[in-house]
């Protein structure tokens, strides 16, 4: 993990060096014309927000197709639902990143000034925690049944790509490869079932990030 790790920064700014040189439209090129205009202050700025994209690209999404396909196979008659077209699966995908998103808990924001939140007096200087998996299942938001996966919610205004100026830059993309991705798996594969008690399912270690490690499974290719 130290090699890795060590080896990310030269990844980076090869990869700077490479598209300096030939300039397209590409977020990689937006950001080095954002550093070479004063808009990042700095190389080390420049080199975190690629890493900063392409980490937040990749296990986000990875994590919610784990936590979506374990939800689908332990909600047998919600999968039907999105299967026989009574429930579209752009409508089952925002239920999916409500329920199982990838991001548990995010450290940390700290108070610029006192605020003031539902009752509850945030210090200036105070540490906050942003704990999305309890926001997505607030009563307030979402009803008496928010605990529950539901793919027939309508009304589903989930915090999983964040809110306001620090609203996800990656959602639109995020819809659409879950929307691929499992349109794919449950259109390819037939009788695909967990070969484990869901109980059983081992998940990443980590406060921050909430997804399993691996999901056995069994199936039989569709025909079709």
């Amino acid at each position: 993990m130290r090699q890795t790790r060590q080896r990310i920064p030269e990844f980076f700014r090869r990869l700077i060096a490479l598209k300096r040189g030939q300039l397209g439209d590409d977020l990689a090129s937006a950001l080095i014309v954002a550093r070479d205009n004063g808009e990042l202050v700095s190389d080390t700025e420049l080199i975190d927000m690629l890493f900063m994209v392409l980490s937040a690209g990749f296990v986000t999404t990875t994590g919610v197709i784990g936590n979506g396909v374990l939800a689908l196979l332990t909600h047998p008659q919600q999968l039907h639902l999105v299967r026989s077209g009574q429930v579209p699966w752009s409508q089952a995908i925002e239920e999916i990143l409500r329920w199982g998103s990838a991001v548990a808990n995010l450290p940390f924001r700290y108070a610029t000034q006192d605020v003031e939140i539902d009752g509850c007096t945030v210090r200036r200087g105070d540490a906050v925690l942003m704990a999305f998996h309890a926001a997505n299942r607030d009563e307030k938001a979402f009803g008496p049944g928010a605990d529950r996966f539901d793919v027939t919610r309508r009304h589903n205004p989930h915090l999983s790509f964040g809110n306001g100026p620090h609203f996800c830059l990656g959602a639109a993309l995020a819809r659409l490869e879950l929307r691929c991705t499992f349109t794919a798996l449950f259109g390819r594969l037939e009788d695909l079932a967990l070969t484990i008690a869901a109980e059983d399912v081992v998940y990443m270690p980590s406060y921050v990030i909430r997804c399993p490690q691996r999901l056995p499974v069994t199936f039989r290719p569709s025909i079709a």
